[in-house]
């Protein structure tokens, strides 16, 4: 049986090794707020095409700040990043869409976001 892998997952572990000053999580944390540090989140958006060897999952990466500038800087440097075909991940990531950056009133903060697509074999 092959299952797919779970691309959130191998993004995290990328962007933490990447950029380690930079708390990559799945979920906001409870106690963040505005003026705490930056923090990313990566989750699923989907699997739009599969195979029996490969699955292409949607991954969206969100980047959470106080200020704009930062926002944007950590989703532009974090989109570079994983498109970059040189970087071997072990998985191939193209983009899909984004950046965008937006202001969430409820949360007081600003959101980058990118969805990039990454191919990975079934195991």
């Amino acid at each position: 049986m092959l299952v797919q892998q779970d691309a959130p997952q191998m993004v995290r572990v990328a962007l933490r090794s990447a950029f380690p000053d930079l708390r990559v999580v799945s979920e906001l944390p409870d106690s963040w707020a505005s003026a705490s540090a930056p923090v990313v989140t990566v989750i699923s958006a989907g699997t739009p095409l599969s195979s029996v060897p490969w699955a292409r999952e949607q991954v969206l990466v969100t980047a959470y700040a106080g200020e704009e500038p930062t926002a944007r800087q950590i989703v532009a440097k974090v989109d570079a990043y994983l498109i970059d075909p040189v970087r071997p991940h072990g998985m191939l990531v193209t983009p899909a869409a984004g950046p965008d950056i937006v202001r969430d009133r409820d949360l007081g903060c600003f959101l980058g976001a990118t969805t990039v697509q990454v191919a990975t074999q079934r195991r």
